[in-house]
C-alpha cells in the first residue's frame, strides 16, 4: 500500500492506517534520531515525537509521493531542537560553574584580605604591650 493512500486513510480516521505508517518507518527514523543524538533513550523520545508530530499535522503534508522525505524533515526538526535545547543547558551550566568558581575565588580572596588586616592589627597593638615601663 503506498504512503500517499495511508495518508487519505489516515485524515479519514482509520488508525489501523497509522499503525501502518509507524510500523513502516519507525526502525528507519529511530535510527536516523539515533544517528543525530547518539543516546537510545533520547532516540526512542524522538522518534515518538517525531510521528506525533506527523499525525499531528498529517492535514499540512501535500499527496505529492514525497511522504518519507516529508517525514524525515519532520524528525530532523525535532532532532536539531533538541541539540539546541541541550546546546543551551550545557551553555547554561557553564556559566554557572564559572560564577561558582569566581564567587569561590571572591570568598578566598576576602578571607585572606581578612585575616590579613587582623594580622595587622594584632602586630600593630603588639609594640604597645611590651613596651617597657620607663616610668619607674
Amino acid at each position: 500500500m503506498k504512503d500517499d493512500f495511508l495518508i487519505k486513510r489516515i485524515r479519514a480516521g482509520d488508525e489501523d492506517a497509522a499503525e501502518e505508517l509507524v510500523r513502516r518507518y519507525y526502525a528507519q527514523v529511530m535510527r536516523f534520531c539515533r544517528w543525530q543524538c547518539s543516546k537510545n533513550g533520547l532516540a526512542e523520545d524522538l522518534t515518538q515525537e517525531t510521528f506525533l508530530k506527523v499525525f499531528r499535522s498529517i492535514d499540512r503534508y501535500r499527496n505529492r509521493g514525497h511522504f518519507k522525505a516529508w517525514l524525515f524533515c519532520v524528525a530532523r526538526n525535532i532532532c536539531m531542537d533538541e541539540l539546541r535545547k541541550q546546546q543551551i543547558e550545557y551553555e547554561q551550566d557553564i556559566d554557572i560553574c564559572e560564577k561558582r568558581e569566581r564567587m569561590r575565588v571572591s570568598i578566598k580572596d576576602k578571607l585572606r584580605e581578612n585575616t590579613e588586616k587582623v594580622k595587622a592589627r594584632e602586630e600593630s597593638r603588639e609594640p604597645v604591650r611590651r613596651k617597657p615601663d620607663v616610668t619607674r
